[in-house]
């Protein structure tokens, strides 16, 4: 499977950091990416995801994402934007446009910027995991893993 998916979500804290170490641990590939939207959260979570988070992936799939940091479009080397071949967004960005400028790369979002890319988006709206129980993880990573099925179709 040659599909480098980048995953984008509002902070890169849960649920784009679940997309993007399931997907990888699925396919025994480490070629998926995921970024935040907004930074907001950045400094709430000491730049790594949500502890619960980790804990989690750590109990349910035995994925380590501790040593993850939450980044940005603009942390993306070029030779990371260039392997990428779709960009699948877990909330939607057309209702949700704020977004904060060290998100943005030469002035666009990510959307715009991917768009004017011709790059395949796809968007999905994952319930975030901070507006539900800890115990709707679960589900949430059932609703990812759906979704990353659903790649091999693409």
């Amino acid at each position: 499977m040659n599909t480098f998916p980048l995953f984008i979500c509002k902070a890169n804290v849960g649920r784009s950091q679940i997309a993007e170490w399931l997907f990888n641990d699925i396919h025994g590939f480490w070629g998926s990416l995921s970024i935040a939207w907004s930074e907001a959260r950045k400094d709430k979570y000491l730049w790594i995801p949500d502890k619960t988070i980790i804990n989690f992936l750590q109990e349910v799939y035995w994925v380590d994402i501790c040593m993850q940091k939450i980044k940005y479009l603009s942390d993306l080397k070029s030779s990371h934007l260039v392997q990428i071949t779709l960009v699948i967004f877990l909330y939607n960005p057309l209702i949700e446009t704020f977004c904060d400028d060290l998100c943005k790369i030469n002035g666009l979002t990510p959307y715009e910027y991917f768009k004017k890319k011709n790059m395949p988006i796809f968007i999905y709206p994952v319930t975030d995991p901070f507006e539900i129980w800890i115990s709707w993880y679960q589900k949430i990573s059932e609703e990812i893993k759906i979704i990353i099925g659903n790649l091999k179709k693409i």
